[in-house]
């Protein structure tokens, strides 16, 4: 459902910069195929985001080959209550034990999530691109499109005119000329 939308917004955003730009399009207003796919290579939220979760990874990388097991010292006291008062007192050294948590496990525990931010940065990238494309294609189609009506309006203006003439000179009916108007 997010492909989705992002693929609408995508389309949406370079739809609304094709057809915001005046209609005498000149050549520093056009927008060529690898400037529209590095555009939204550059201005993507999504990728921008995905990078910032590789460079995560990557400290994640780096953190992991530290073993840091910083033993803990404890103390405690208290009165012990006898045929005699007296005070007692606690002094203890701990180091945490984790099995099965080897340096090389944890390296390759942080490597393998790093290369999985990876291919979904990866993956990220190819749905913008994508979905730039489409917009792209869908843009030009519309664009054309858009040439081709008024196109048409103009013949069929020159026909309506054509044929209200000859109306008016008499070598036509009125049906001629109302269809030509509503053409």
């Amino acid at each position: 459902m997010r492909h989705l939308l992002r693929k609408k917004r995508a389309i949406f955003c370079l739809a609304m910069a094709w057809f915001i730009m005046p209609s005498m399009a000149s050549a520093e207003t056009t927008i060529s195929f690898d400037r529209a796919l590095r555009m939204a290579s550059a201005n993507a939220p999504e990728l921008r985001a995905a990078q910032s979760n590789i460079a995560v990874a990557k400290a994640q990388v780096d953190a992991s080959d530290d073993w840091r097991s910083n033993p803990t010292l404890s103390l405690a006291s208290g009165p012990r209550f006898g045929d005699t008062t007296s005070i007692d007192v606690m002094v203890g050294l701990e180091m945490p034990i984790v099995f099965g948590a080897t340096l090389d496990g944890q390296t390759a525990v942080a490597s393998a999530a790093q290369l999985v931010v990876q291919a979904e940065s990866e993956h990220q990238k190819q749905v913008i691109l994508v979905a730039t494309a489409q917009a792209f294609a869908n843009t030009l189609y519309w664009q054309y499109r858009v040439g081709l009506a008024t196109a048409n309006l103009g013949l069929v203006t020159e026909i309506e005119a054509v044929a209200a003439a000859r109306k008016a000179a008499g070598d036509s009916g009125a049906l001629e000329s109302s269809i030509a108007l509503l053409a």
